[in-house]
């Protein structure tokens, strides 16, 4: 235990009292996660201090204006009916 808490960067004291009481804080998650090269979204997910859908949400908003107008449009592309006059 004392290992980990020295990798993460963290007390042992620390380390030992989320341990022993069960709770942590989104700070330490995050800390750990990254120490030991794990997703932090996640881990925060996964122990619910974050919504996956609100996530979600953010992260397709973002994905959609990093897109290039040729990934945009052969998505669109996949989604529409060939035959149809409209979208």
């Amino acid at each position: 235990m004392s290992q980990a808490a020295d990798f993460a960067g963290v007390s042992k004291a620390t380390f030992l009292r989320h341990e022993k009481t069960g709770k942590t804080t989104a700070e330490f998650v995050v800390k750990i996660a990254r120490a030991y090269n794990v997703n932090e979204v996640q881990s925060l997910i996964n122990l619910g201090f974050v919504d996956e859908a609100a996530v979600m949400e953010v992260a397709i908003e973002k994905a959609l204006g990093m897109a290039k107008n040729s990934q945009i449009l052969a998505e669109m592309n996949k989604r529409h009916d060939p035959e149809a006059r409209r979208l």
